[in-house]
């Protein structure tokens, strides 16, 4: 009952494997752009209201769906890095998490903005 996990985000300053590994082509990075992608959680991406219906590349992706994280007893998501606020804010909307840890940088850039 127990999730532990980090967000994903293209403009972070250390980027998540998935966009930097060679799985996603330059369509993809396009794609995700035109849905609103904001960031995802084990490769399932996010919009910036918390949605994730109806992307078309998370019907390829190799992580669980992101109800998953939403139901969780205890769904505790580590985040650091400034890049990583736009996807932050996005999966607190979204409830993809009960639980946070951030660095003091990232939490005081989440309280600037609405």
């Amino acid at each position: 009952d127990l999730l532990i996990y980090s967000i994903g985000a293209v403009g972070a300053r250390i980027p998540s494997h998935v966009y930097v590994g060679g799985y996603l082509e330059k369509k993809d990075f396009q794609e995700l752009r035109r849905v609103g992608a904001v960031g995802d959680i084990a490769t399932v991406f996010f919009r910036d209201d918390g949605s994730y219906d109806n992307i078309p590349l998370n019907a390829r992706a190799s992580g669980p769906d992101l109800s998953l994280f939403q139901k969780a007893k205890h769904a505790l998501c580590v985040v650091s890095g400034l890049g990583k606020v736009a996807g932050l804010r996005a999966a607190l909307k979204g409830r993809l998490m009960n639980e946070l840890i951030v660095d003091e940088p990232t939490a005081t850039e989440l309280l600037k903005q609405p």
